[in-house]
């Protein structure tokens, strides 16, 4: 007998992944360093690959504080200076330290803008989508799945973003 998989709506999605990221505990733990590893290489080369060269002709900075409200103010700053920038507020990251995390940050805003995706849970998660083909390995996309998929899930249900960063890769 075949099951049919229950579609679930976005606010589904929305609660169940805030609430694995709230209650499971902090995973990275788990992790093989090896894969810890592999996982900083492939956000090197995706911000290599997009920002490095004459291709974009696009500068890239680090600062303090949200330097965008809106998928229209970044869209702004790509279109008429050809510049944008990247939040370095909380940058205390186990997982990608220092400039890794920035990089992370860079290529997902980079690609916010590149197809349009709004900073809700939808874009996020199509952002993710995106995202992932610059990963190649099955640890380094659950990885991104909770940098990304499951901490929008936190932020848009509980309306902050989580006091402590986890990995959860279950």
């Amino acid at each position: 007998m075949n099951k049919a998989k229950t579609q679930l709506t976005q606010s589904q999605r929305v609660q169940r992944d805030a609430l694995k990221y709230e209650r499971y505990k902090d995973q990275l733990p788990l992790i093989l360093q090896d894969e810890i590893d592999l996982f900083g290489i492939e956000v090197h080369e995706a911000f290599e690959r997009i920002f490095t060269g004459d291709q974009l002709g696009l500068t890239v900075s680090f600062i303090k504080g949200n330097p965008y409200n809106s998928l229209a103010e970044l869209t702004s700053d790509i279109k008429e200076k050809y510049w944008f920038d990247v939040s370095e507020d909380n940058n205390d990251s186990l997982l990608l330290p220092g400039k890794l995390n920035l990089q992370f940050r860079a290529v997902h805003d980079y690609l916010h803008y590149l197809y349009q995706q709004p900073f809700d849970f939808a874009g996020e998660y199509n952002v993710y989508k995106a995202q992932r083909y610059f990963h190649s390995s099955k640890v380094g996309r659950k990885i991104l799945y909770s940098e990304i998929v499951l901490q929008a899930a936190y932020c848009t249900y509980f309306g902050k973003f989580s006091d402590k960063q986890k990995v959860i890769i279950d």
